[in-house]
């Protein structure tokens, strides 16, 4: 072994050490006294001669190499190690699958990338495509798509294992998506606060439930919400100028701890947009982040930015935790359960109720409509699993549009009754009693026509080009804890009265006082009736009259 060589393997005797091309280079220079030309072709060959290895296909600072032990791997650690420092994003993105049980969605990926969604030719950064073929083509991560609701995700790849057929890859996607709810679980309720205290207008563009993979777009970088503010401080031309608002961007994380490596991906996402048009000066933009926990060091940092941020806990009080453990718990009831019996729907009802009470004696009611809509839709879907008895019931399905697979809708409950032949797609509000849904048009969220002429007739699609389904009859049911419009009503009661909707077993509308009337007396939930506390718990807290 020549000299050179020597001086290379003593360099990387320590498994650990890692250095760039430039550095290297400097060393042999500085002690041999050559050229540096030479310098590199002294590493090129001991690369060859497998003295050292290099980090190839994975270049880092200005587009060098990297060294290291010859008996090294390039892997999740080496990489992790070499781009802790030379490469920002990669490390933020590894770090978070580390975090994550291995494995993130596209979103996230994105996010914590900082990486842009649209317009991507604009911006100095490295592909984040790029960077995932690279990952993939050294079996280090693997792109993969949730076969149910299309959503991309990242998988760190274990043991070689087959991710496409892995009963485990597909079990760390399903409770990954479930995180992934969790985070925009409260973003309704977060905006409606926001309102209230006047930070922010009602225009609001959000990460949604039915979709969680899709974020809002600002100046082509992901947020989980965006809008403007015009509480912008007083000057001499406050409320002169139309121009005079803010840009207004948000972090929502809910499920895991808010750490270091999301507050740098935030902000550099933060001034990707601020410079993203020629103008004279930086746009203005107020940052939010909401989070349940954070590292203190974060919090502090955060603060030296400038950041406004918020526990959830500071929002909506401390028994928050105790209402996502119940949340969470009543999740897994569920999810474990192989069908919806009266002992699962118990536990789940139990839940429920204790939620509700903890909701109530925090006086945190107002702040937590959303939550407490979500809770309706479970409570419902528990008791239509025994009003449908033998029927197979899906909750919270998610389908894309036939004519546009790009957008996808979640559907509450799905019932498929073989004894009818028949799936009825269902539609749980739970709202406020005072509440007064309109027939409204397809371009309304949440109003009659949304339902029946926009989301129903895709599930209708989806179900009559499945094979599986094309004898089946498709019917629509909307449940509310509310009140139809006069003009509402009167639709409602044409579908009823017409076979192409109503399901056999079943009306195709029940608003506030005619759900109660059904739970009360129907014979399929006699049983339920006396085993546990439903009826009670929703005469209580959504089927009470109003004032």
């Amino acid at each position: 072994m020549n000299k050179y060589n020597k001086f290379l393997t003593d360099l990387f005797k320590e498994q650990s050490n890692v250095l760039v091309a430039h550095d290297l280079i400097e060393k042999l220079v500085t002690e041999f006294e050559v050229t540096y030309n030479y310098a590199r072709q002294l590493i090129s060959r001991a690369v060859k001669e497998k003295i050292i290895k290099s980090s190839e296909p994975f270049s880092f600072e200005k587009r060098q190499y990297f060294y290291m032990n010859q008996n090294r791997n390039v892997d999740v650690r080496a990489l992790l190690d070499i781009s802790r420092k030379y490469r920002k994003p990669l490390f933020r993105l590894l770090t978070l699958l580390s975090r994550t049980g291995g494995i993130c969605s596209y979103y996230e990926a994105v996010k914590i990338t900082a990486t842009p969604m649209t317009n991507k030719e604009k911006y100095r950064v490295i592909s984040l495509e790029d960077e995932i073929k690279r990952l993939n083509d050294n079996k280090i991560i693997k792109k993969i798509e949730d076969k149910e609701t299309g959503i991309p995700f990242l998988v760190l790849l274990e043991d070689q294992m087959d991710v496409e057929d892995s009963f485990v890859i597909r079990q760390k996607i399903k409770a990954h998506l479930a995180n992934m709810k969790r985070d925009v679980m409260f973003i309704n309720d977060i905006i409606r606060w926001l309102v209230n205290h006047g930070f922010i207008t009602d225009r609001v563009s959000y990460r949604r439930k039915d979709n969680p993979n899709l974020g809002a777009i600002r100046n082509d970088f992901p947020f989980d919400a965006t809008t403007i503010s015009k509480t912008t401080g007083f000057t001499l031309n406050t409320g002169k100028l139309d121009e005079d608002y803010t840009i207004v961007v948000m972090e929502i994380l809910i499920y895991r701890t808010y750490e270091k490596i999301d507050l740098e991906a935030f902000y550099e996402r933060i001034q990707s947009i601020r410079h993203s048009t020629i103008q004279e000066s930086a746009r203005k933009v107020m940052p939010i982040i909401f989070y349940l926990d954070v590292d203190e060091n974060v919090k502090r940092e955060m603060n030296n930015l400038h950041i406004l941020n918020f526990s959830l806990k500071s929002i909506m009080g401390s028994n928050i935790v105790q209402v996502i453990e119940k949340y969470r718990d009543m999740k897994r009831i569920i999810d474990e359960a192989f069908m919806i019996d009266e002992e699962t729907s118990s536990s789940v009802i139990e839940k429920i109720g204790e939620s509700l009470t903890v909701i109530e004696e925090s006086g945190q009611t107002e702040n937590l409509q959303n939550l407490k809509g979500d809770l309706f839709e479970t409570l419902m879907y528990t008791v239509l699993s025994n009003l449908f008895k033998g029927a197979h019931i899906e909750h919270s399905k998610i389908i894309k549009s036939i004519d546009d697979p790009k957008k996808s809708y979640e559907f509450d409950v799905i019932v498929r009754d073989n004894n009818e032949d028949e799936i009825v797609i269902i539609e749980l509000k739970g709202l406020k009693n005072s509440t007064i849904i309109n027939l409204g048009d397809t371009s309304t969220p949440n109003s009659i026509r949304w339902f029946f002429g926009k989301t129903y007739p895709i599930a209708k699609a989806y179900y009559e080009k499945n094979s599986e389904y094309d004898k089946s009859k498709i019917k629509g049911c909307y449940i509310t804890s509310a009140n139809f419009s006069q003009e509402g009503m009167q639709k409602l009661k044409e579908l009823n009265n017409s076979d192409k909707i109503k399901p056999s077993f079943f009306d195709c509308y029940y608003d506030r006082k005619k759900l109660l009337v059904l739970l009360k007396n129907h014979n399929n939930l006699k049983s339920l009736r006396n085993k546990t506390g439903f009826l009670e718990i929703l005469e209580k807290y959504y089927l009470v009259e109003s004032n």
